[in-house]
C-alpha cells in the first residue's frame, strides 16, 4: 500500500508575514523554499528534525549548510535536546492523531451496529444449505450495492464481491468504512466526480485504507 500522503495549507499572504519577510530579505525566494521543505519535513517525520541530520538534509535539499542551519536557527524553528521542532507543526499533528482516533472509534462503534447484519435475513425465504449461502451473498450484496453512492457496472461489483465472499463480520466492517468513505473529501467533491466504480472499490479491499476526512489547515502566524 502506498505511504499515506497528507495536506497542509498555509494563508495566501502568508508572505508578508513578519519573520517570512525577514527570512525573504535575508535569503531570498531560496530561504523561503528552504523553510517549506523543512515543515514538510517535520510533517513526514512525525513533528522532530535531528540537528545532527540538517548536514545531510542540506545536501539533499542541494543547498548551502550554513544557510540552512542559520534558517533553524531563526524565530520559525526551535531547538531542544538536539531536535528541530515548530510548535505549529506540532498542535496540528496532534490534531490529526485525535481525528484518526476518532474516526477510528466512530468505526468501531458502526461496526458493532452493523455485526449482526446477516441476521436480518429472512428465514422463510431459504431452503436448503447451499440456497441460504447463495441468500446470505445475494442479501449481502444487495446491502452493499444500496449504500454505495455510485450504481455503475453492477455485475462487475457482483463478481468482486463474490470474490471477496465476506462473512458476517466481514461484511458488517465493510459497510462501516463505505458510510466513512461517503463523508471523505475525495468522495464529496466535485459532486463525487471522485467515487471509484463499486467493483474497484472492492477489489482495491478499499475499506480498509485509512481515510483522510479532513485536510490540515495550516496558518503561518501560528508559526513559533
Amino acid at each position: 500500500m502506498a505511504k499515506d500522503t497528507y495536506y497542509f495549507t498555509h494563508d495566501y499572504n502568508a508572505r508578508n508575514d513578519l519573520k517570512m519577510a525577514v527570512l525573504r530579505e535575508n535569503y531570498g525566494m531560496e530561504g523561503v523554499g528552504i523553510y517549506w521543505c523543512l515543515v514538510e519535513m517535520l510533517y513526514e517525520e512525525g513533528g522532530y528534525l535531528n540537528v545532527d541530520d540538517l548536514d545531510d538534509i542540506a545536501k539533499t535539499l542541494r543547498t548551502n549548510t550554513t544557510v540552512l542551519r542559520n534558517i533553524v536557527d531563526s524565530k520559525l524553528f526551535k531547538i531542544e535536546e538536539n531536535r528541530v521542532y515548530s510548535g505549529a507543526v506540532l498542535e496540528r499533528l496532534k490534531k490529526r492523531e485525535e481525528k484518526s482516533q476518532k474516526a477510528r472509534q466512530s468505526i468501531l462503534k458502526r461496526y458493532e451496529r452493523n455485526t449482526n447484519v446477516y441476521e436480518r435475513i429472512p428465514t422463510n425465504t431459504i431452503k436448503g444449505k447451499e440456497s441460504k449461502v447463495n441468500n446470505i451473498y445475494s442479501v449481502g450484496f444487495s446491502l452493499f450495492w444500496e449504500k454505495y453512492p455510485k450504481k455503475l457496472a453492477k455485475r462487475d461489483a457482483e463478481k468482486a464481491f463474490a470474490k471477496i465472499a465476506p462473512d458476517e463480520k466481514l461484511l458488517g466492517i465493510i459497510l462501516t468504512a463505505l458510510e466513512i468513505w461517503k463523508q471523505s473529501e475525495d468522495w464529496i467533491k466535485e459532486n463525487g466526480k471522485y467515487i471509484p466504480y463499486p467493483a474497484t472499490w472492492l477489489n482495491g479491499r478499499r475499506w480498509e485504507d485509512e481515510i483522510k476526512t479532513s485536510i490540515l489547515k495550516r496558518n503561518i502566524h501560528d508559526v513559533d
